[in-house]
């Protein structure tokens, strides 16, 4: 079973403790939007060459991420994301609902933050951040790091530690039909930039559904949230990215073609 300690970051087949979140102070950034790919029950970072040993995950970005999958492959497959340079993969476990249908997020958004010292991920970076398993959960649930929310407001019922049953009790029965799920992957010391990535669901009542990874981890209801990604962004532009945005302390806001 799959067991992943939240804030940590697996670089060249290395997990490496990380350190405390960039300063919210002097911060630059940019996001960037993708949509949903395809679904497979493998891991191409945990269980590389072993097709369907995974749980099921859904993969946004990179469009032919599998258990094979090489930065070669990743890099001339093709993206979901509305940058075409940002062919990274970006993956989760599949949410699942009551009656086994799997929900396809509709929308992913990466966020990368930093400050004037931040470097871009280097070329083949590999990292996982979140909860596999009930036994090596080292931040709750529900922290700003991982958690669930209601609606695309960034304020909108934020915090939650499980998957949201009736998103439309809150802010007066207002609500857009969307349930967020959000992984914040931490830097690993070395001044990369923050990853954010926030997966969004056109749901409302997330009554009886559950992560794929949930039952495997001994929890339930979304407690086993946890997400991955492997740069094989075109690094030029990843750069270019970091350099004005990030570095510049600008806020870039969402990127679908190069400066």
């Amino acid at each position: 079973m799959r067991k992943i300690i939240l804030g940590s970051i697996l670089l060249a087949g290395m997990l490496v403790p990380t350190i405390s979140a960039t300063s919210q102070q002097q911060v630059g950034s940019f996001w960037i939007r993708c949509t949903f790919s395809h679904k497979l029950p493998d891991d191409p970072i945990v269980y590389p060459g072993d097709a369907g040993a995974s749980h099921l995950h859904v993969f946004m970005g990179a469009k032919d991420t599998d258990a094979n999958s090489t930065y070669d492959s990743m890099r001339n497959g093709g993206t979901t994301c509305a940058l075409p340079q940002d062919t990274a993969g970006y993956w989760v476990p599949a949410l699942i609902g009551p009656r086994g249908q799997v929900v396809k997020p509709f929308r992913l958004v990466a966020y990368y933050r930093g400050d004037a010292s931040t470097v871009p991920f280097p070329r083949n970076f590999r990292a996982v951040a979140g909860n596999s398993s009930a036994a090596t959960i080292s931040l709750r649930p529900g922290t700003s790091d991982l958690h669930w929310s209601c609606s695309e407001e960034a304020g909108d019922m934020r915090d939650l530690a499980t998957i949201p049953t009736d998103c439309a009790q809150y802010h007066g029965g207002f609500t857009d039909g969307i349930v967020t799920a959000t992984i914040v992957f931490r830097d690993a010391g070395r001044n990369l930039p923050r990853l954010t990535m926030n997966v969004k669901y056109d749901l409302v009542d997330g009554t009886g559904y559950n992560l794929s990874s949930d039952a495997g981890a001994g929890t339930s209801r979304g407690r086993s949230l946890h997400a991955d990604f492997w740069n094989t962004w075109t690094q030029s532009a990843m750069r270019t990215l970091i350099n004005r945005c990030v570095n510049g302390l600008r806020t870039c806001g969402q990127v679908e073609s190069m400066p």
